[in-house]
């Protein structure tokens, strides 16, 4: 659905798919009863979503995952397209760290990598 690529120095970009995105709003809209107007909604949330998790893998500076949370490595399509976002926030170990780093001054491509336990 999305995938960070880090270039040579600081620099990074997100990409998220919107044929993935379609995909998993065609594939939830049997569940979900919605006024057509809410498809573009629905299809911006899942990309947004897709898109935060990337940017997460930047700033924590981490390829692993969280067992919950945005920086989990596996969503249900239905989960994705809900226009709720409780299950998407970040964890507490990944808000711990960041807030450690901005605290400390040293926020930046170069500071300690942040690493979930192996699942």
């Amino acid at each position: 659905m999305g995938e960070l690529v880090r270039y040579e120095g600081d620099g990074a970009f997100a990409i998220a798919s919107l044929t993935g995105a379609r995909r998993i709003v065609d594939e939830t809209r049997f569940l979900i009863v919605d006024p057509p107007q809410t498809h573009d909604r629905r299809m911006g949330v899942v990309l947004g979503r897709a898109v935060a998790h990337e940017i997460g893998h930047f700033l924590l500076q981490t390829n692993t995952h969280a067992p919950d949370g945005l920086m989990r490595a596996r969503i249900l399509a239905s989960e994705f397209a809900d226009l709720r976002g409780e299950s998407f926030r970040l964890d507490k170990a990944a808000e711990a760290h960041l807030a450690a780093l901005a605290a400390s001054g040293t926020f930046s491509v170069d500071a300690q990598p942040f690493s979930y336990e192996p699942q």
